[in-house]
This record gives C-alpha cells, structure tokens and sequence, in this order.
C-alpha cells in the first residue's frame, strides 16, 4: 500500500465517516489490506515519533528517539491486542459479534489508526496542538458509525457496545504510554 493510499483512507475516515464504513460494509472480509494499512500507518507513527523527539531533543541522541517510537508503536499494537481478546469476550455476550470477525478487526485498526495520526500531529508541535487531544473523543464517532453501518447492533445494546469498545481503545494507549514513562522516564 502506497503512502497515497494511506492519507486517501485517513482523510475518507476522518471526513466522511458514514461513507467510508458502508464501502467498508461492502468490501470483501479480506483483512490483509486492512492489516497492511495498519503496519504502514504504525510505521508513519514510529517515524513521525522518531523525528519530532529527534527535533525537541537537546542533543543529537537516537536512543531517546528511537525508545520513544518503539514504545509508541506497541502501546497502539498491545492495545489492539487487548481490544480484540476483550471484544472475542464480549462477543458471548452479542451473539452476532462471533460472525462479524473481520469487521471487529476493521473497527480496531481504523480507530487505532486514527489515534496514531492525532498523536503523530501532537508529537511535532505538542504545546500548539494540545488541543488536538480532545479530538480523542471522535473515535467515539467512528466507533459509533461502524457499529451501525458494520456490525448492526441492536438499539438497546448500542450505548453499551459503544463504550464497551470506544473507552479502551481511547484510555489503553494512554496508559499504557504512562507505565513506560513511568518506567522508564528517559523517553518523557
């Protein structure tokens, strides 16, 4: 998948969320496109990391910036491992999730996605653009109209579908970036 690609699949799931789960709704269940295009956007976020800790350094040390990436990059890849060992739990619960597969994996790397992209914005001008942090919230959106357009959860159980799936994949990158620092406070 080419870089192109990638900013045309952002910018379609950014402005029109609507449209681009009901093409999402008639794709195939094919997931290796949409598995591509989360290891090409983890390595747009890993470089943008890499580069804008580079930039705000005060020397010229690659070991900060290059902790920092790795360890952005797998928050955002154990979040989507606990997102989907959450939602294979749940879907006990929301008996139609067990043939819906691949569309929970869509929703999971698209508002995953999403998130990289903000946090790779904030990295480069973190005081200028900490505004930007509230558009965290918009993946609740995006969960939302995947949920309608791909999943069609019932109307009673939507509210709690939504956050049920939205909270983790919001609050789990943050937090798990908190234990790194916390643990290892050179990459702060």
């Amino acid at each position: 998948m080419k870089f192109r690609e990638v900013i045309i699949i952002l910018y379609n799931l950014v402005f029109n969320a609507e449209d681009f789960w009901q093409k999402m709704n008639h794709r195939s269940d094919d997931v290796e496109e949409d598995s591509d295009f989360f290891k090409n956007m983890m390595i747009i976020h890993a470089i943008c990391i890499f580069f804008s800790t580079l930039i705000y350094s005060d020397g010229v040390f690659f070991v900060t910036p290059l902790l920092k990436s790795f360890f952005s990059v797998l928050s955002y890849f154990l979040t989507f491992i606990i997102c989907r060992k959450a939602l294979s739990y749940f879907s006990e619960q929301y008996s139609f999730l067990a043939q819906k597969e691949s569309a929970i994996f869509r929703i999971l790397i698209y508002t995953l996605s999403f998130e990289m992209l903000l946090s790779s914005v904030i990295a480069f001008a973190p005081v200028v653009f900490l505004f930007l942090n509230a558009l965290l919230l918009f993946s609740f959106y995006i969960v939302w109209t995947a949920m309608q357009h791909t999943l069609q959860v019932e109307e009673e159980k939507q509210l709690h579908f939504l956050f049920s799936v939205a909270f983790p994949l919001v609050l789990f990158p943050i937090f798990l970036n908190k234990i790194v620092v916390f643990f290892i406070p050179i990459i702060s």
